[in-house]
């Protein structure tokens, strides 16, 4: 456990965790550390927080390239888009996957910024 930041990595699938939405996320959140970090992800890892909040991340991604907080504003970011553009695509059990994910990374923002 990364004790500065409250998470554990598992190399569990993305599609067991996050369905249907996988490859949307990845895809989003690819082009999110392009612009952000200046590389291309080969890998992910989940994150796993305290509160049960899971974030894909980059292998090739530690602290000292872009912060914690800001892994967790860009997969918030990316949640939001994906929900913007294709809610009317998902199908039901997706559109929770989705609402849950982003509730609980609400709630670990609000969580740190106390």
């Amino acid at each position: 456990m990364n004790q500065q930041c409250c998470y554990q990595l598992s190399a569990l699938p993305l599609k067991l965790v996050f369905g249907g939405l996988a490859e949307i996320l990845t895809d989003e959140l690819s082009s999110k550390y392009q612009v952000e970090a200046g590389f291309q992800p080969k890998h992910w890892v989940l994150r796993i927080y305290h509160n049960g909040a899971v974030i894909p991340a980059p292998t090739q991604l530690d602290d000292k390239v872009l912060p914690e907080a800001r892994v967790r504003r860009l997969f918030q970011q990316a949640l939001q888009k994906v929900g913007q553009l294709g809610m009317h695509y998902l199908n039901e059990a997706d559109k929770f996957g989705l609402m849950n994910a982003s509730n609980q990374i609400e709630e670990l923002c609000k969580l740190r910024a106390a």
